[in-house]
């Protein structure tokens, strides 16, 4: 059999490279179908894990405290999810008003998004055109660079989309990661968690509730209204410590219910940003504690406080036997003053209530005896705020009376213009032999020193009081000796009538000559430009006196000043300044100046010469 033709008079070497030659082309065309083929497939499919194999369903997810069914299902799933950050206003306690309380899909914490094992979750991700600043999601459960935020990134109005697979079980916190500041996006409530369901599930308990603990850094800038404090954030002294992003958002009204002999699940997040939590539930021990979201070991047992890191988890569950209150708190226990106290309700009839005897049974009470922790199904009181505690001007001291009472409000310690913001009243009038009590409502303790007399309060704490009865007629101001600017007066009538303090008393220093003078102000003053603004936002020097603006970022500002000195309004070129430089400049003009970085403009704030 011949292999191929031959010509006559053509050599025999020339079938070989005929051979060759042919095989070659073969080869090639095979290569070319493949690539080809695989190249139509891969622009069907842009991903390399081709999950159009897999089908695909809208994800499960609700709101705080709900959690999704258990997923029943044993095959991996394309997970699709439509989010969208929304910035918003919510009422933190009553009658104050949160204006920077920053969403995903509307709430504090974000949804609770539940997928298995193995799914391949694709988030499309918007923020809303009527916000104002750029938004993204870190996925705790996602393997890869930024947890998403890189690609997840959008301005106002705008979409993206990221495919990535749940490869882990475990319980995981997400949050909002935007460059211009993460703390502070975090702070404002951009965060939530993701629940990875174990391959072959968890075991069916009675009830399952997602509950998350935050805190919140607030001032006040308007009587109700609270914005983000930066500094607060980054000393880490927080306003308020709250379950679910709101003050009783799981108590009263909101608390969750269950009935004896019930097995609960807690999916327990702490969303910090600064925060440990030492999560108790009072007059419960947990069964289980899958500690810190691990949900691969076994869980740990018999545990009575568990510790979650700030942007961390656990989950926990425990079957309560006797009906009743059962709290749910921060066992760092001051916090429950700041906000951080929920409720389980177990409810039961008498038959619950002798089967309860087994496991809870008072012999012999006091009927004076205090609850203990007990409720009794009301929500407690929202943490003291500045104002509510108030009594007009004109209750603030009896017509009749020999004593006065001057209350040191909530947030006291915070600077601030307004009017009786240190001192309620700043200035009280009292008759000879009166007494005087000051109750520290604040979240601070203060000292209180006389700038007239020998007089001084020594520390008393928040919650104390502390009083003093003035012998001698005339006017005693006096100053918080940690807050130097927490300033009122004390005024003894040597008439028969006592005296309330009216409008025309000054406040909060009296205008007689033994008043002390109002402290120069300094000489010099630094300003930083930080990659989250510039600190201070306001800075006092005296005519003359200089201010130093030093950049500390890692990028470029261009400071513009709103008004300067000598009338150029625009940004002289020495001011824009690389990382690391700094300029000085000598202020002789009194008056306030504005200023603010022209590329990024949330950087503002402003030099006062005095």
């Amino acid at each position: 059999m011949q292999l191929c033709d031959l010509t006559p008079g053509e050599a025999p070497w020339n079938v070989e490279v005929v051979m060759r030659y042919r095989i070659s082309i073969a080869v090639l065309a095979m290569f070319f179908s493949v690539s080809l083929a695989y190249r139509v497939s891969a622009a069907s499919d842009p991903s390399p894990s081709a999950p159009s194999a897999l089908q695909a369903e809208e994800g499960s997810w609700t709101h705080a405290p709900e959690v999704p069914p258990a997923i029943k299902r044993t095959d991996p799933r394309l997970v699709v999810v439509h989010w969208e950050a929304k910035e918003s206003k919510m009422e933190l306690t009553p009658g104050m008003v949160y204006e920077t309380y920053w969403t995903i899909e509307g709430t504090v914490p974000g949804p609770l998004l539940r997928v298995r094992e193995g799914d391949t979750v694709e988030i499309h991700l918007k923020n809303s055109p009527a916000n104002s600043h750029p938004h993204n999601i870190d996925f705790h459960f996602v393997a890869g660079p930024g947890g998403g935020a890189g690609p997840l990134t959008v301005m106002p109005g705008q979409e993206a989309v990221l495919r990535v697979k749940a490869t882990m079980a475990g319980f995981y916190m997400y949050h909002c990661a935007a460059s211009e500041s993460i703390p502070t996006h975090i702070a404002n409530g951009m965060y939530g968690f993701v629940l990875v369901d174990p391959a072959n599930g968890l075991p069916d308990v009675d009830h399952e509730w997602y509950v998350v603990q935050s805190e919140f850094y607030a001032e006040q800038r308007t009587a109700g209204h609270l914005t983000f404090s930066f500094q607060k954030g980054l000393a880490e002294r927080p306003d308020y410590v709250f379950w679910n992003g709101r003050f009783g958002a799981l108590a009263g009204n909101n608390a969750l219910h269950a009935n004896p002999g019930e097995r609960i699940r807690l999916y327990v997040g702490n969303a910090g940003p600064n925060l440990v939590s030492s999560f108790h539930v009072i007059g419960a021990m947990f069964e289980s504690v899958y500690r810190e979201g691990d949900l691969i070991s076994p869980p740990a047992h018999g545990i009575q406080t568990t510790l979650v890191p700030s942007g961390g988890s656990t989950v926990v569950e425990f079957t309560p036997q006797v009906p009743g209150a059962y709290l749910l708190v921060d066992h760092s226990i001051f916090r429950i003053m700041k906000g951080a106290v929920g409720q389980i309700m177990v409810g039961g009839g008498a038959q619950n209530a002798d089967k309860a005897k087994e496991f809870y049974d008072p012999i012999l009470t006091q009927q004076s005896a205090m609850g203990g922790h007990d409720m009794k199904g009301a929500a407690p009181e929202p943490p003291p705020l500045e104002g509510t505690e108030r009594p007009a001007r004109s209750e603030a001291v009896s017509a009749r009376s020999t004593s006065g009472t001057v209350t040191i409000p909530y947030n006291a310690s915070v600077q601030s213009q307004e009017k009786d913001h240190y001192y309620s009243p700043g200035s009280i009038t009292v008759p000879k032999g009166g007494a005087v009590t000051w109750n520290n409502k604040d979240m601070m303790g203060h000292e209180l020193v006389f700038d007239t007399v020998d007089l001084g309060s020594g520390t008393f704490n928040p919650g104390s009081k502390w009083s003093h009865t003035f012998a001698a007629p005339g006017k005693y101001p006096y100053h918080c000796k940690p807050h130097p600017w927490m300033k009122g007066v004390i005024v003894v009538s040597d008439s028969a009538q006592p005296l309330v303090a009216n409008a025309a008393e000054p406040d909060p220093q009296p205008q007689s000559s033994d008043a002390p003078a109002a402290p120069l102000a300094p000489a010099s003053a630094t300003l930083r430009l930080l990659p989250h603004g510039s600190m201070p936002t306001h800075i006092r020097v005296r005519e003359g006196g200089t201010v130093t603006v030093v950049n500390a970022d890692n990028q470029k500002h261009e400071v513009m000043f709103d008004s300067w000195s000598w009338d150029f309004r625009y940004v002289d070129p020495g001011l824009i300044l690389q990382p690391g430089e700094k300029w000085t400049h000598t202020f002789t003009t009194t008056g306030t100046i504005a200023y603010r970085c022209r590329r990024h403009p949330w950087m503002k704030g402003t030099v006062e010469i005095k």
